[in-house]
Parts: C-alpha cells; sequence; structure tokens
C-alpha cells in the first residue's frame, strides 16, 4: 500500500488552502491562491498571485525546533535560492511558524 506523504498529517492538521492563503496575506503581505502541496512534517502551499509571482508557505509542525529553521534559511541563503521569512502564528490554538520561500518554477 502506498504512503501517502504528507497528505494524511495534512489533513489532520485542519490547515484549508483558504486559511493558509489569509495567513499568508496577514503574515507576509502576499496575495494569491493558495495550492497544497505534498509534505512529510509541514503543511505546505504554493501561494499563485496570478501575474507569474508565486511563493510557498510553510506552517511548521508544531514540535519544530526554531534552530532547524534558521539552519534550513541559512542553506537556501547561502545556495542562492533568496531570502526566506519567518514569523510565528496561532493556528487551532497551537503555536507554530509560518515561512515564505520563493517560488522555483518546474517541471
Amino acid at each position: 500500500m502506498p504512503i501517502d506523504a504528507g497528505r494524511g498529517l495534512a489533513t489532520e492538521k485542519g490547515v484549508t488552502e483558504a486559511q493558509a492563503a489569509e495567513l499568508a496575506a496577514s503574515l507576509f503581505g502576499v496575495h494569491g491562491t493558495a495550492i497544497r502541496l505534498d509534505g512529510e512534517y509541514d503543511d505546505n502551499f504554493q501561494i499563485d498571485a496570478g501575474d507569474g509571482r508565486g511563493w510557498v508557505f510553510k506552517l511548521s509542525h508544531e514540535a519544530e525546533d526554531e534552530a532547524v529553521i534558521a539552519l534550513q534559511h541559512e542553506a537556501i541563503r547561502r545556495a542562492g535560492f533568496g531570502q526566506p521569512r519567518l514569523a510565528s502564528t496561532t493556528v487551532g490554538g497551537v503555536r507554530r511558524f509560518a515561512r515564505l520561500l520563493e517560488w522555483i518554477p518546474g517541471e
């Protein structure tokens, strides 16, 4: 039986695409349609502005260590893939880190 990495976890967390779009707008000022992306640990969404611009919006697992996020962001910066942004928010009564990354188009 195949494992659907992320769909089960994301569904259990209850973060909808509409909620992700609202959070991305309120936390980072980016507006667009949220499209769920598979993920093993975080809730991941593509935010599509509809004009060629896009971002990856990530809501960390509630137990995520901020030091791990800092390490990932430093790796992204050093690799030349932009400047990730970080905010803290409460979703469903649970504190989670929200991150905004530049969308890198591909196939």
